[in-house]
């Protein structure tokens, strides 16, 4: 807990964006969990690769999909909620 106390010293969080935070976490988490509901891309992703190498076929590597950085806290908070708002419609 030492090392969370020093963090607090050396991070000034502003108000609208712990507000901001505040409403991500509400927007991601759901009443009810369900395991069911989330899959494992990565796991599928390599047993397809397995699959394949099993075959004998060539697998290719995929491009690397680029981030752009977040500009500041508040970009990188209002992104997310944007992504959560849009998963929420989709389900």
């Amino acid at each position: 807990m030492e090392e969370l106390t020093e963090f607090k010293k050396l991070v000034v969080v502003r108000e609208d964006e712990l507000k901001l935070v505040e409403v991500l976490i509400q927007k991601l988490t759901a009443k009810e969990f369900d395991l069911g509901k989330f899959k494992d891309a990565y796991t599928e992703a390599l047993m397809e690769i397995i699959k394949a190498k099993i075959e004998g076929k060539e697998v290719e590597a995929k491009e690397r999909v680029e981030v752009e950085e977040a500009r500041s806290l508040m970009d990188a908070l209002k992104a997310s909620i944007e992504v959560a708002e849009k998963k929420k419609k989709e389900s």
